[in-house]
């Protein structure tokens, strides 16, 4: 008896002419009949006595066919997916990389107390600033060439990157009133951290428009190039190292502006559509959501390590100590961080196979089933992500340990939180994807803010009542409140999926 299904009976998921799921056996009958399938063929090539028989045969497989095969569309190429995720964050790993193994990066390394300090507060204020003006400009610049209008997708990123310079150099002001009344910084110092604050942050705006036109190549070719003049310039020439990584930061800034411009430039050569007129306020109300959550993402990511620099300062001149021992561990973390934040973009790949698969076979009259099998998909993918998630990160904890990485008691306490927190952070930017894909930007701020604000409370009182390390539990709370309550928000707005993805225009 042959195995293969008609093609009458195919439910358009194995790239046939899509009919939907049968309603009963007596659909299949119809369809059988309706290709030409007679009593006497069902016999004589599909080794039935009748039309009727084969239809009481072949319900069941069809119904289980059909649902058998959402889950294998939804996983293909998942391998794939998950290394096209990880792609973006390769530089990342990287830098983390050279600094363990060098002793410095990019930014970072064995410095005076002072000058790491002023280091660490430029280059967390170069994330946190540009990382809301970065969103906003993916955001528009996506949707413009999500349109097809490549022109003023490119026009979008150029207004951008002027406003993020323009945001930069009003901090970088502001900065130094604000030192010059509380005089927290000495001249020297107060430099060091505008130099690195402005440096990175311009490398933070070309990268952000190479994500853009996705090309996550050519920002880790940025990176490289820029570690490598930090290599030459201080390993071989031994020049210093701070002079030799500012400049790396602008090559990689350089060589990251010019690689996304003149593909910018290329997408929409000949193109003359329209350039719509600046409006300023229109565009801030309407990239609002943006911008607070790239800030918000980039806070949560370092409150907890501002937390450990600012704990137990009494004996320094600054109210910040740059601690080594807590940045290493964080660093290794950071690698299993990149190992799994692929899984983030594979699964939004799959939700939107899962979507359009599932859409061919509802009906208007069945929406509560189709909400229903998407709420069971967000749960099982996170179910199933995260135990494997942790077990990696604990051969890499472990790993780490063996090969000399964490010396300290203290150190293998912060990279094993640290590793712990770091899935639960990709869960919440996952469910930020899909908001944002539904149109549904201002949602993800609640579970945002309180991740941020769980995170600076709790790692302030641990690491006040305690040691400083024990502000990386503030970053595993906040973590698991970004992850559960943002899975929470978007298992509440699938109740009601087939609304938001019709009015999303997904």
């Amino acid at each position: 008896m042959p195995d293969n299904l008609p093609d009458c009976l195919s439910t358009g998921l194995d790239g046939h002419p899509s009919w939907r799921i049968p309603l009963d056996e007596h659909d299949v009958a119809v369809r059988l009949e309706c290709d030409g399938i007679t009593n006497e063929v069902a016999a004589a090539h599909y080794g039935f006595p009748g039309v009727h028989a084969m239809a009481h045969s072949w319900y069941p497989r069809v119904s289980g066919l059909a649902e058998g095969q959402l889950g294998e569309t939804a996983l293909s190429n998942q391998v794939l997916e998950h290394l096209r995720g990880t792609a973006f964050a390769v530089p990342l790993a990287l830098c983390c990389a050279v600094m363990i193994y060098f002793g410095y990066s990019l930014w970072g390394g064995d410095l005076e107390s002072g000058a790491a300090a002023a280091v660490a507060i430029g280059t967390v204020a170069s994330f946190v600033v540009t990382g809301g003006v970065v969103q906003a400009m993916a955001w528009q610049g996506l949707f413009y060439a999500g349109s097809g209008d490549f022109r003023m997708s490119a026009v979008a990123c150029h207004r951008w990157t002027c406003y993020g310079a323009v945001v930069l150099a009003a901090t970088a002001a502001a900065g130094v009133l604000i030192n010059a009344q509380y005089g927290w910084l000495s001249g020297n110092m107060l430099w060091l951290a505008l130099a690195f604050f402005l440096s990175l942050g311009l490398l933070w705006l070309g990268t952000g428009i190479l994500y853009i036109v996705d090309a996550p190549l050519k920002v880790t070719v940025a990176a490289l190039c820029g570690v490598a003049v930090v290599l030459i310039l201080h390993g071989l020439l031994r020049l210093p190292l701070i002079m030799s990584q500012i400049a790396g930061v602008l090559t990689a800034s350089g060589i990251a502006f010019a690689a996304g411009l003149r593909i910018l430039g290329e997408r929409h050569k000949g193109d003359s559509s329209r350039i719509y007129p600046r409006k300023i306020m229109h565009t801030v109300y309407l990239t609002a959501p943006y911008l607070v959550y790239g800030s918000l993402y980039y806070a949560l990511l370092f409150l907890d390590r501002l937390m450990a620099w600012t704990a137990q300062t009494a004996g320094s001149a600054i109210p910040l100590i740059f601690r080594g021992d807590y940045e290493l561990p964080h660093d290794i973390a950071l690698i299993g961080f990149v190992l799994s934040v692929g899984w983030a973009h594979a699964s939004t790949r799959s939700f939107y196979v899962r979507v359009q698969a599932l859409l061919r076979t509802s009906t208007l009259d069945r929406t509560a089933v189709f909400n229903n099998r998407m709420r069971k998909f967000h749960l099982m993918k996170v179910v199933s992500f995260l135990p494997a998630a942790w077990l990696v990160n604990l051969g890499l904890w472990l790993i780490a340990r063996e090969a000399g990485f964490l010396v300290t008691p203290q150190a293998e306490r912060i990279a094993a939180v640290a590793l712990a927190a770091f899935p639960l952070l990709t869960v919440g930017l996952w469910n930020v994807s899909l908001l944002f894909a539904l149109s549904l930007p201002w949602a993800v701020l609640p579970p945002a803010i309180a991740a941020v604000v769980l995170n600076g409370s709790s790692g302030y009182a641990l690491s006040r009542v305690g040691t400083y390390d024990l502000a990386i539990f503030g970053f595993l709370l906040g973590a698991a409140a970004f992850g559960i309550g943002s899975s929470i928000v978007v298992r509440n707005r699938f109740e009601r999926l087939d609304y938001f993805y019709l009015v999303a225009g997904v």
